[in-house]
């Protein structure tokens, strides 16, 4: 999920549900290491462009990401019936308290409406906690185009901590299907498009988080050219392993990860802390991780699926 203070946007009621829209994506074909030939109209693909570090000569801090598929259509549209069920049967889940989605209605469910910022697109949503951070800039770019669903977004925000300066650049994507495809254009083309926005969007030092649930485990074209650029932190294991965590860091960069299971989704929660920077320790030999002046900054993003026009997203 990701921010912004977004104008209220009611979800959408269905009165009749088409069968085809429960079915499951684990089902669909899968292209596993194929490499599928690009659709009409897909654009030629230029040089991957050369990304970077972030910025050396600036205080470290650690930041806590988390990502989760949160089966939208399902279990949160407020006409289906399984909505007040997924409450009560995740009672005490702590992925399920830092839930940051529709805009008012399940901020004030979690208790964060008066933490969190937050805004959404196309099959996607983020926030984040506007007493650590300030937006600089954000946006939204398709970079991958889904014969059932459309266009598929990745959503982006660029942020500055307060105390330290630095910047985060972080990336919240939601991928085509079927799984591992890569959509109509292929694997190739995403991962082209989502590199091509970090480049043309964030500025040389940025911190780079790259999240979501990809529709595409570690054999996809798209995950392996990923990580030829950016760094895999951690990953889930639903469907075989679709949901990401990446960054720019470096080696040694994952402070701690954690699964926090399904809450009633098809996919996991998952949560990553990244200390960003290098850690120097203090005259007594103890680490910024063990000073008590040291701060644990927190960014939510959080990947959505909800009801959209024309079926329901995955």
């Amino acid at each position: 999920v990701s921010l912004a203070a977004a104008a209220s946007w009611a979800p959408l009621r269905f009165s009749a549900l088409h069968p085809e829209a429960f079915q499951n994506k684990q089902i669909l074909a899968t292209a596993g290491d194929a490499t599928p030939a690009p659709g009409p109209g897909c654009p030629p693909l230029g040089p991957v462009p050369e990304l970077w570090s972030p910025a050396a000569e600036e205080p470290p801090l650690q930041v806590r990401v988390l990502t989760y598929n949160l089966f939208w259509w399902k279990l949160f549209d407020k006409g289906q019936f399984a909505q007040p069920n997924f409450h009560l049967n995740t009672h005490g889940n702590t992925a399920t308290e830092l839930l940051v989605q529709d805009e008012g209605w399940l901020l004030a469910q979690a208790g964060l409406a008066d933490k969190y910022e937050i805004f959404r697109d196309k099959h996607s949503c983020m926030a984040y906690n506007r007493s650590s951070w300030s937006l600089l800039s954000k946006g939204v770019q398709w970079v991958a185009q889904d014969s059932q669903y459309g266009e598929r977004p990745a959503q982006w925000m660029r942020l500055k901590h307060g105390e330290t300066g630095r910047v985060l650049f972080f990336v919240n994507h939601h991928g085509p299907i079927p799984i591992n495809s890569g959509g109509e254009c292929g694997g190739e083309a995403v991962a082209h498009s989502i590199l091509h926005l970090v480049k043309a969007k964030a500025s040389v030092g940025d911190a780079v988080v790259l999240t979501g649930d990809f529709n595409s485990d570690t054999r996809s074209v798209t995950i392996r050219q990923l990580q030829e650029h950016l760094k895999p932190a951690f990953r889930g294991t639903a469907y075989g392993g679709v949901d990401h965590i990446f960054s720019n860091l470096g080696e040694g960069s994952l402070v701690s990860s954690k699964n926090w299971g399904d809450g009633g989704s098809d996919h996991d929660a998952l949560s990553a802390v990244l200390q960003v920077g290098e850690e120097k320790l203090d005259p007594s030999g103890s680490s910024p991780a063990e000073a008590k002046a040291r701060k644990e900054i927190d960014v939510v993003p959080t990947v959505v699926s909800y009801s959209g026009f024309g079926g329901f997203p995955r």
